[in-house]
């Protein structure tokens, strides 16, 4: 019986050796796995947001399109896609080209995008005009409304098309238009006269559209102003054509906005559809062309600093 017990403890310590290098070899698979995990997951997470800013960068490439198609020319604008922050920079290179720069980094991770846009047709005083239909149409409106002089008119709902005479200068207080609002001389076709231009001013809160006799109009004011006043919380369901606009409310277009003369929109200004492709522009409004008829894209020349900048580029520790 003695005889066996070296033989019993061998056993057990084999066992028990054998338990140890298991659960070493289990914790050295754990801990190389999970490294493997975490650093993978960081690439994952890396790579998915450099794919985003791509997609965001190309965001800020149709606004800077429609910002030229519209005769914005050159300037910056700074805004939020997808939760990720966008620069995007316009200047004039020629006489007919404009520079572009879109900025969708953060941590020295994203995209950016360098351009050149071929632009026909500077802006000038010539604005899109009503179609001979659809100014018949509007003006044939048997529910429509016709507004002459200098009138406020408060808290009352229009349920057709709204048209201002020449001259005229209305002020509409928390109203709502169940049509588009126009002008005579919008009505008439250019050419406009100064003296027949009318105003329009929007206090507190005015809704505009959709029009029942011209898709994707809302308010037509080519030979006038539009003043929205800072107060005023302003929906057009339809695009705005002004000679002067000076927009100072919040609120929405689910439209074009254009004017002759220079201006901004605010912060708060939704855009709605105003995505990656511009939309379809509306029938009843007519235009000779886009206005942009080139973006191209010059492959950027990397010198030695870049080079050099890259190869030492490190992503940062997994948390």
């Amino acid at each position: 019986m003695v005889v066996d017990q070296p033989v019993k403890r061998s056993t057990s310590g084999y066992v028990l050796i054998v338990v140890l290098l298991l659960g070493g070899l289990i914790a050295a698979t754990t801990a190389a796995w999970a490294r493997h995990y975490l650093v993978r997951q960081h690439a994952t997470t890396t790579s998915l947001w450099v794919l985003e800013s791509r997609e965001a960068a190309g965001s800020g490439v149709a606004w800077a399109r429609q910002r030229l198609a519209s005769g914005g020319g050159s300037g910056s604008a700074q805004f939020t896609v997808a939760g990720h922050a966008l620069a995007v920079d316009l200047w004039p290179t020629d006489t007919d080209r404009m520079g572009l720069r879109v900025d969708a980094t953060s941590d020295e991770l994203g995209a950016t995008v360098e351009g050149e846009a071929l632009v026909l047709g500077l802006p000038c005083e010539v604005l899109p005009a009503l179609t001979s239909a659809a100014a018949a149409a509007l003006d044939g409106d048997a529910l429509g409304t016709r507004l002459a002089g200098t009138q406020t008119l408060k808290g009352q709902t229009f349920a057709g098309t709204l048209v201002l005479e020449h001259g005229a200068v209305i002020t509409l207080d928390d109203v709502v238009v169940q049509g588009a609002i126009v002008s005579r001389a919008a009505l008439a076709g250019p050419p406009y006269h100064p003296g027949d231009a009318a105003t329009l001013v929007l206090r507190n809160g005015a809704r505009v559209g959709p029009s029942a006799l011209a898709a994707g109009l809302g308010i037509v004011l080519p030979d006038g102003t539009l003043t929205v006043e800072d107060n005023c919380s302003l929906e057009v369901q339809g695009t705005i054509v002004a000679g002067k606009l000076d927009l100072q409310g919040d609120g929405a277009c689910d439209g074009y906005v254009v004017a002759a003369a220079a201006f901004g929109l605010p912060a708060d200004f939704d855009r709605p559809g105003m995505g990656r492709v511009p939309p379809a522009w509306p029938e009843a409004l007519s235009v000779s062309a886009l206005g942009v008829s080139r973006l191209a894209f010059p492959r950027h020349a990397v010198d030695d600093a870049a080079l050099a900048s890259i190869g030492k580029f490190t992503f940062k520790a997994a948390k």
